[in-house]
């Protein structure tokens, strides 16, 4: 349990320094973190109930796809691919094109540009 309150409190401090910097996918991941934390502990201490049935902690692993939603606003585009570049460092685009045509050579599917 010490591990977990250590977990639930890094994670704290790390939603806070994102909140910070306006990292605010960073900051939600950190509050999911810290969220199924208190989940694990609250099961372990009993403070949440487990059904009858359920035989012990169960997990689930969900991947959740980010997506940003903008209204034509090409600032707030441009702002999150900035971060999402580190500052439109070219060698970070370069990585990041390759990881997304090795996606596409492996799936079968492309990117349409119009």
């Amino acid at each position: 349990m010490i591990r977990i309150e250590e977990l639930i409190s890094e994670a704290q401090d790390i939603c806070k320094l994102a909140k910070a910097d306006k990292k605010f996918a960073a900051a939600s991941n950190a509050l999911n973190t810290t969220a199924r934390a208190l989940e694990v502990l609250g099961k372990l201490t009993g403070e949440i109930a487990l059904p009858v049935n359920a035989g012990g902690i169960h997990f689930h692993r969900t991947r959740i796809n980010p997506s940003i939603n903008l209204v034509d606003n090409d600032l707030d585009l441009a702002l999150a691919v900035r971060e999402a570049t580190r500052d439109f460092n070219r060698y970070e685009i370069e990585r990041l094109k390759a990881i997304a045509e090795q996606h596409e050579l492996a799936s079968g599917s492309a990117i349409v540009q119009p």
